[in-house]
């Protein structure tokens, strides 16, 4: 917020939700899947199930972070995916 305040003239803040996110409405899930190429269909069959308003993934790899970007657009929408 520092940084929009400093760099730009007169910022928006955007809120995605309405709720606003605290620990106490905060769900963390944990999958594990000893099978890696099973994982996506996996994470995809949660999503499903929960259907999360939203979510943040963490992979092992650049490459697992495309993998399964790639397997979750293909049937959902409002994916995206960000590594570094």
């Amino acid at each position: 917020n520092e940084i929009a305040k400093n760099h730009m003239h007169k910022p928006l803040e955007i809120v995605l939700t309405r709720e606003t996110a605290t620990p106490e409405n905060l769900k963390h899930q944990f999958l594990y899947c000893p099978q890696p190429k099973k994982r996506p269909e996996e994470l995809l069959h949660l999503l499903q199930t929960m259907e999360p308003k939203q979510c943040i993934i963490f992979a092992n790899s650049r490459r697992e972070v495309e993998e399964i970007s790639r397997a979750l657009k293909s049937r959902l929408s409002g994916v995206d995916f960000l590594h570094g």
